[in-house]
């Protein structure tokens, strides 16, 4: 089984490959940012991940930021995982979108980001002295995720200043933080479609491995993996 990942050997990025290998050891990781050919490589690949980092560039979804509060925008990472995502959905690959990855995901789609949290009101969310931030999320039970984590209720990392604004047309919230932000969504309805889970936590980095909020998503993405070859 081959994953392509947007971004992969750099920094913390390792440790979403360790996370699927800890399921999994024979998987074979895809870097795209790293190949000569990306859309070969995500041809070739049985699924996409498409990890955390800095912000999406606002005026993919017609947003401007005369604050400058969004931070590290990459262009090139921007257009790279925007056209990966439509060759992986059009090409019926399963998709697991975490942090940047929901947030990514959903403005493909057409949706928005809220530019910054503190700023509207909302802390609790980033890390503080270099730590994740924890709180609950609450699942829907009829959803992709209430079947993947058999919980309604628990407790997530949390590394983010901005979050899902308004939602995409072909998506649906199916967890939320306490306190409201969008904590995960999936297809509004998954007729004929691939597997599509994006997270605003880390599951690749929980300080418990066997949370139901991390083992059984890497789980659930790489036995969809594997069901489409």
């Amino acid at each position: 089984m081959r994953i392509a990942i947007t971004r992969l050997n750099t920094g913390k990025y390792p440790l979403y490959g360790d996370w699927l290998r800890r399921r999994d050891a024979s998987v074979a990781l895809v870097d795209l940012e790293q190949s000569p050919d990306p859309a070969a490589a995500l041809a070739e690949s049985d699924g996409l991940l498409l990890p955390g980092g800095a912000d999406v560039a606002p005026h993919y979804y017609g947003q401007i930021d005369p604050e400058s509060l969004c931070t590290g925008i990459d262009p090139a990472r921007d257009a790279l995982e925007l056209r990966s995502l439509e060759r992986a959905l059009g090409a019926g690959k399963p998709v697991l979108g975490v942090c940047r990855g929901l947030q990514l995901a959903n403005v493909a789609l057409g949706g928005t980001l809220l530019l910054d949290l503190p700023r509207a009101g909302i802390p609790g969310h980033g890390k503080t002295d270099g730590r994740d931030a924890s709180h609950d999320v609450v699942v829907e039970h009829a959803s992709l995720l209430g079947r993947i984590t058999r919980c309604e209720r628990g407790t997530v990392n949390s590394a983010h200043h901005q979050a899902a604004g308004i939602v995409a047309p072909t998506l649906r919230v199916t967890a939320r933080s306490v306190d409201g932000v969008v904590e995960a969504m999936e297809w509004a309805d998954a007729s004929d479609r691939p597997f599509l889970l994006l997270v605003q936590w880390h599951p690749e980095r929980m300080e418990d491995p066997a949370s139901p909020f991390s083992r059984p998503i890497a789980e659930a993405f790489l036995r969809a993996c594997a069901d489409d070859k």
